[in-house]
């Protein structure tokens, strides 16, 4: 699967968790922001946990306007963000992206969030175990 269509998927992998809206993606110097937000600490906790299982950075910021700790600790305000690499240094697939994939798909699937068939074929195609 190609890069931009294994970008594509995880998107769609991340708007299946409740609460998670993403803000944009965008390529920067070297890799690829995947910014987004979280009304559910749940489904948050879940896709932090995908993340870090993949050894995928993440960062988390407040777009507040407001000057105060209090607006800028705003849950509502709060940023999450994944920095994909570019897979210019990867030597074997998968990749870190195709990892954060494999690890959307195998919780999604585990609570019938997605069906087994669509699961399946994305982890074939990024060379993950198949539930």
């Amino acid at each position: 699967m190609e890069r931009a269509e294994t970008l594509a998927a995880v998107r769609r992998l991340l708007e299946l968790y409740n609460g998670i809206t993403i803000d944009f993606v965008k390529p920067m110097s070297g890799a690829t922001r995947i910014v987004f937000k979280a009304s559910d600490q749940v489904s948050l906790a879940r896709v932090m946990y995908c993340s870090l299982a993949a050894n995928l950075p993440s960062h988390v910021w407040s777009a507040s306007p407001g000057e105060t700790d209090r607006d800028r600790a705003d849950p509502g305000y709060l940023r999450y963000e994944f920095r994909v690499p570019d897979e210019s240094g990867v030597a074997e697939p998968p990749n870190e992206l195709e990892i954060l994939g494999i690890y959307l798909v195998w919780d999604l699937a585990h609570r019938d969030v997605l069906d087994r068939p669509s699961a399946n074929r994305l982890l074939t195609a990024w060379r993950g175990a198949e539930i």
